[in-house]
């Protein structure tokens, strides 16, 4: 199934511009719009004394995940898709070790899981951003 999946997104590549800008977009910009709108939901002037404290709590939850993964990457030999796999096109610089887990996607997760008491409707975005990202790094071959 994950070969279908990475041959049947990656294959996308090429056939349209609007796709592969999407791809790049969903892999590349995507998360740098994602913590922007956390800032901006942090440093809200009325709330900033209440919401600096939050953040850092979130911030930390989600670092914390991101390093559980990659030391979880110390253990697991996963070559990304374009390096393992003949036929499949990285469309973004990346290394060519390290591809499981997905450091993008256990980042957004968990943020978007520590956001969860503290503003649902930034953590719904956060949710359906990491989605949008796994599948845009799919895409891309990343993973």
């Amino acid at each position: 199934m994950n070969d279908s999946l990475v041959y049947s997104l990656n294959g996308l590549y090429g056939q349209s511009v609007l796709v592969d800008g999407l791809v790049i977009f969903g892999s590349e910009i995507l998360p740098f719009v994602l913590m922007s709108v956390v800032l901006l939901w942090t440093f809200v002037p009325k709330e900033r004394k209440k919401r600096i404290p939050q953040f850092v709590m979130v911030l930390f939850a989600a670092l914390v995940a991101v390093a559980v993964a990659d030391y979880l990457k110390f253990w697991f030999d996963a070559p990304r898709p374009f390096v393992s796999r003949e036929g499949i096109i990285g469309l973004v610089e990346n290394d060519p070790y390290g591809s499981f887990p997905s450091a993008h996607m256990t980042f957004f997760t968990a943020l978007a899981a520590a956001m969860f008491r503290r503003d649902m409707t930034i953590s719904g975005a956060l949710f359906a951003g990491a989605v949008i990202i796994g599948f845009s790094r799919i895409a891309a071959g990343m993973h």
